[in-house]
């Protein structure tokens, strides 16, 4: 047994040295001399040890420090697998500034498994067992690989809802001849715990039943660790409460538990304005767009949603939007929408539809969108005569998927984001003389959008957006009214909002940001984009690229967003001017 060990390789062979300074008050040094070591350096031993002789003078006081920190050598031994090592000397000599002190160390061989014996096992198989141990028969046998092996099956426990389950060596048998030991553990897995009941602390407008709904668990299913570590997630993408702690679990003498949740409510309404100018160019004046977006969220604390959007994107153009969130449909995990738009656009046409579908959530930070609608476009009289425009009607279905994986999505330090959607449309178009559009056709809108911020260092961040749009009515020509309308806010800074059409865009933003507060940044940005438009003799395509600076900062009035770009061949006074206020209430 491990009592009954004797000496065995490695006796005193070659004397290792090493002088250590020592911030005492004088010149006294402390010089470490080790023999047998061969697995853990004299500078290990010396951190280990933490000699220090200022003010020593005794010989006594000085073994006695030595003699207390000594154990830490032998557990480091312990944890690369020399259960046998071993001090089999300590000598101390005087010398004219310090000491110098001797080690002689016997390491033993490394161990290696004989055997592993698990009993009380029944959840889990030997084999599973075995598996998140990460111990062979015939493996090195290191106490700190045994340790994390321990922790390993102990977290594949609480996965499962085994949260008392207890892991323990029973023995540990050592052949020190061998160099072999056997481990024996006993494993006491309980009963899975089961959830007893919620407490959630915090709420004072929102009722109880809309985070709870939310949450996935019910009362008498087990309280697994994985569902327990998506609980922040599940609350962010409720957006009506944040966590103020993590989840606490209080266990019941009846192996069950309450989970406790610290809540504290967010601002679920926000005030959305932005602010831009276009300076003259040619003989087309300068003029203001602008932007006001409100959101309602969590109305009543029920988690319901009303948003009202306008924009006006140039001198006669304006977009409208009004939608309503219902959450749970029908008690199912999937939220309702309804919505209702209008782009009137220049003196061209009008285009009106409304939509109903809905958003579920398959996992923590994915989501899936579904809609089914209506579009009409009504002509002014100089569309169908100057460019061939011609009024319709059509059902549209859109699909979309997603991925939200930033930690913030106001101003991201690190994590990504995607997004991409595709709409069918079957549109009938109104006869018209001046029309060349066909009777019916098929188009089809899709785009993607991606997002990435990456931390440097400090308070430096890198961000990255991608951009991709496409309408395609096969191989017919978009009409004018399905055009992308790309530039300013809308993707190119720079330049002038809706400045370039196409059918077909790809933008990219790269931004280097220094994070001020959790909200607030300075930014350098560069915007490319590429815009193509499909015609009769072919694809016309245009480059551009656009570069600034930027501010984003919280203010009494809310969070304000500035920024001042220029497109390619600008001068300074030419420059692009977008400010944006967001504000939570």
């Amino acid at each position: 047994m491990f009592a009954a060990f004797v000496p065995l390789l490695w006796l005193a062979a070659g004397m290792l040295s090493t002088p250590l300074a020592t911030p005492s008050g004088g010149n006294s040094r402390v010089k470490l001399q080790v023999r047998g070591a061969y697995h853990l350096s004299v500078r290990e031993i010396s951190e280990l040890l933490k000699l220090e002789s200022g003010g020593l003078s005794d010989s006594s006081a000085v073994r006695k420090q030595i003699e207390e920190r000594l154990p830490d050598v032998i557990s480091a031994y312990r944890e690369r697998g020399y259960f046998a090592a071993r001090v089999d000397s300590l000598a101390l000599t005087r010398l004219r500034r310090g000491w110098r002190v001797t080690l002689a160390l016997d390491e033993g061989p490394l161990f290696r498994l004989a055997r592993l014996v698990v009993f009380g096992n029944r959840h889990l198989s030997a084999e599973q067992v075995r598996e998140k141990l990460g111990l062979a028969p015939g493996g090195k046998l290191r106490l700190k690989d045994l340790q994390k092996g321990i922790e390993n099956l102990r977290r594949r426990y609480r996965r499962d809802g085994y949260y008392l389950a207890s892991v323990a060596f029973k023995k540990l048998d050592f052949y020190p001849q061998e160099g072999k030991a056997d481990v024996v553990l006993a494993v006491h897995e309980g009963t899975p715990v089961r959830l007893s009941r919620f407490v959630l602390l915090g709420l004072r407008g929102t009722r109880p039943r809309t985070v709870l709904r939310d949450l996935g668990l019910r009362p008498g299913e087990v309280v697994r660790e994985g569902w327990l570590s998506s609980v922040p997630g599940r609350l962010r993408r409720l957006g009506i409460v944040e966590l103020r702690e993590p989840p606490e679990l209080r266990f019941l003498p009846d192996s069950t538990a309450v989970v406790v949740l610290k809540l504290r409510e967010g601002r679920t309404s926000h005030f959305d304005g932005a602010l831009g100018y276009n300076p003259p160019t040619g003989l087309q004046n300068g003029y203001f767009t602008g932007l006001i977006d409100l959101q309602f969220g969590n109305l009543f604390g029920t988690g319901r949603a009303l948003t009202a959007f306008w924009q006006k994107r140039g001198p006669l153009t304006q977009e409208m939007r009004l939608s309503y969130r219902e959450p749970w449909i029908a008690g199912l995990p999937v939220h309702g929408e309804f919505a209702f738009s209008q782009l009137v656009q220049d003196t061209l046409f009008v285009r009106r539809g409304w939509h109903a579908g809905g958003v579920a959530y398959p996992f923590e930070s994915g989501e899936v969108r579904f809609a089914f609608g209506q579009e009409q476009v009504l002509v002014d009289s100089l569309g169908r005569s100057r460019f061939g425009l011609a009024g319709s009607r059509g059902s549209v279905l859109r699909l979309g998927v997603g991925i939200r994986a930033l930690d913030n999505p106001i101003n991201p330090a690190q994590g990504y984001s995607y997004q991409a959607d595709f709409q069918l449309l079957r549109k009938h178009f109104d006869s018209s003389p001046d029309s060349l559009l066909p009777g019916r056709a098929d188009l089809r809108r899709a785009g993607v959008d991606f997002e990435l911020a990456v931390p440097l260092w400090g308070r430096q961040v890198a961000y990255l957006a991608l951009h991709g749009r496409e309408v395609n009515m096969g191989r017919r020509t978009v009409p004018l009214d399905e055009l992308l309308r790309i530039g300013g806010t809308n993707g190119l800074r720079g330049y002038r909002d809706e400045q370039f059409w196409g059918d077909r865009a790809l933008l990219a933003t790269l931004e280097y940001r220094f994070l001020l507060d959790r909200d607030s940044r300075l930014a350098l940005f560069v915007d490319a984009g590429y815009i193509g438009r499909r015609r009769e003799d072919g694809v016309e395509t245009t480059l551009k690229a656009g570069f600034g600076f930027g501010l984003q900062t919280r203010t009494d009035l809310g969070l304000i967003r500035f920024d001042y770009g220029l497109g390619q061949g600008d001068s300074f006074r030419q420059g692009k001017l977008h400010l944006r206020l967001i504000n939570a209430f």
